[in-house]
């Protein structure tokens, strides 16, 4: 039994000038959108306000489990509040930087401002480890 085709094939040139007016669309958009990508994540940069260019920094970190690190070494909450009131004595403009991951108590990270202020540091400012 044979088949019959219904169909036939066409035969002829494939024009490229349609192909290729696309492709230089596709260009010429993607050129003029790239320019306006946001970049991810904010910039970390400290604002240095006028007057406190001499100001110190005191970078302490906070794990999850609550301990308190100050360089590279654990530190205890007394002895954070006896550090703090050594360089707020040595320099008025101390600021307490407290880096901590996501998973921190809040009760924590609250004691260790509290412990800031009782010191006299009147500047607190938060970052996030990653």
């Amino acid at each position: 039994m044979r088949f019959l085709r219904h169909y036939s094939l066409m035969s002829g040139e494939v024009k490229m000038l349609p192909i290729v007016n696309l492709v230089l669309l596709l260009l010429f958009f993607f050129v003029l959108t790239s320019g306006y990508v946001a970049r991810q994540g904010p910039e970390n940069r400290s604002a240095v306000l006028p007057g406190q260019e001499n100001r110190q920094e005191v970078v302490i970190t906070v794990s999850k489990d609550g301990l308190i690190g100050y360089n590279n070494s654990g530190i205890g909450l007394p002895d954070l509040g006896v550090l703090l009131r050594e360089k707020v004595a040595q320099n008025s403009n101390v600021v307490l930087v407290i880096k901590a991951r996501e998973n921190v108590r809040h009760g924590d990270i609250m004691r260790i401002m509290e412990e800031a202020q009782q010191a006299g540091v009147v500047r607190v400012e938060m970052g996030k480890l990653p």
